[in-house]
């Protein structure tokens, strides 16, 4: 085992095992952390899930706006159409946004 550095201490932790990789340059770590677009891994993968559960809801919205639609008409009815509708506007903002995200994060 290769002796990499000496300090003083700063805590108290038991010894760790793993491999030290040395980086010899500021891009070295682009395997490990980035997306090829440079976006930390964590940050592309939570924008890809937000992308597909928004698309989720937009199917599950217009399946339940369609059914809905052939219901007879009662007071009821009108005020869940009613909600889904407005829930189903604020579903394509949502897409909308997601999508500015992506294109301004260089996830096209």
């Amino acid at each position: 085992m290769q002796e990499i550095g000496r300090g003083a201490k700063v805590f108290d932790a038991g010894p760790v095992r793993g491999r030290f990789l040395p980086m010899e340059g500021p891009d070295d770590d682009a395997e490990y952390t980035h997306t090829g677009s440079q976006l930390p891994i964590d940050l592309a993968e939570h924008v890809n899930v937000l992308d597909e559960s928004i698309d989720s809801l937009r199917a599950e919205m217009r399946a339940a706006s369609d059914e809905t639609a052939v219901m007879e008409q009662t007071e009821s009815v009108i005020v869940v159409a009613n909600a889904v509708s407005s829930a189903a506007e604020h579903i394509e903002r949502a897409r909308a946004a997601v999508r500015t995200l992506k294109s301004v994060i260089g996830m096209n």
